[in-house]
């Protein structure tokens, strides 16, 4: 049996690398970051804890893997019919599109609520979260900016944060939540019935 190749070695260590983030991503949705341990984390991942620390020197280094890895999933999530759409419509998209992700993706809405309420982490990901933050406001700007608004960046932030008390509603309430008027209510707020 020959050696193994530079790029098969490379191949084994993203693929050790990215068992470890799943099951990272999985513990931190289902427990929360701080009950999560390392030692919990390589048996989810099937992979020695010394493994782990080969990839990661930390907990909060996996937990900033896992972020990364999440926001390049979600990345061009909303601008995917950008050219194709009017203003409204692109609004109306983004919001039809986030709902659709979250109600497919609740371990990932669950991870970021617990991990917003845990100060202390939330600090070291602050920079990680800042860039996300910036870059979607960045891309719904324009919109904004289409649409006339006085003050373009902060409506964007604006809507951000409403879609983000809908997604809190949602995941506290479940079932129970009035999405489908919140959603309702939110696309009459920017006139988005009419086209």
């Amino acid at each position: 049996m020959s050696p193994r190749t530079k790029a098969q070695n490379e191949e084994i260590r993203l693929q050790s690398r990215n068992l470890i983030i799943d099951a990272a991503f999985e513990l931190f949705a289902q427990i929360g970051f701080e009950k999560a341990s390392m030692a919990a984390i390589a048996k989810e991942a099937g992979v020695s804890k010394g493994l782990i620390y080969h990839h990661f020197e930390s907990k909060e280094e996996v937990l900033k893997a896992v972020f990364d890895g999440l926001v390049a999933r979600t990345q061009d999530l909303w601008m995917a019919d950008y050219d194709k759409l009017s203003p409204r419509q692109l609004l109306a998209s983004i919001i039809d599109i986030t709902v659709q992700f979250m109600e497919a993706n609740p371990g990932w809405v669950r991870l970021i609520v617990h991990l917003s309420l845990q100060e202390d982490v939330i600090a070291g990901l602050s920079d990680h979260i800042d860039a996300l933050r910036q870059g979607k406001a960045m891309q719904v700007k324009p919109i904004f900016e289409a649409l006339e608004y006085e003050d373009p960046i902060k409506e964007a932030f604006f809507f951000g944060a409403k879609l983000d008390g809908i997604t809190l509603g949602w995941l506290s309430l479940g079932e129970a939540y009035p999405i489908d008027d919140m959603i309702q209510k939110l696309k009459e707020e920017y006139q988005l019935n009419e086209n």
